[in-house]
């Protein structure tokens, strides 16, 4: 439990069901498991694709990066 891993894989498990409200649910918990930089390492995984333009998970990269320019739209799947 005090690895992030099994967090982020959870959230994809989620997402390929197209739940979000549960995928960004074990994406914050594994983000407070893990440094920013680490939790960018998960999220770059190309199964969370389908999640880059949910308006929550935007808010939440940003939460995490404040200082960055929003990250570009995912081409539509």
């Amino acid at each position: 439990p005090a690895r992030a891993a099994p967090f982020f894989n959870l959230a994809i498990t989620y997402l390929l069901e197209e739940q979000y409200a549960e995928a960004m649910s074990w994406i914050r918990q594994g983000a407070e498991r893990c440094s920013p930089a680490d939790c960018q390492t998960f999220l770059k995984d190309s199964d969370f694709d389908r999640m880059r333009n949910v308006p929550e998970f935007q808010q939440f990269v940003r939460g995490l990066y404040p200082e960055l320019p929003s990250l570009p739209a995912a081409p539509e799947v």
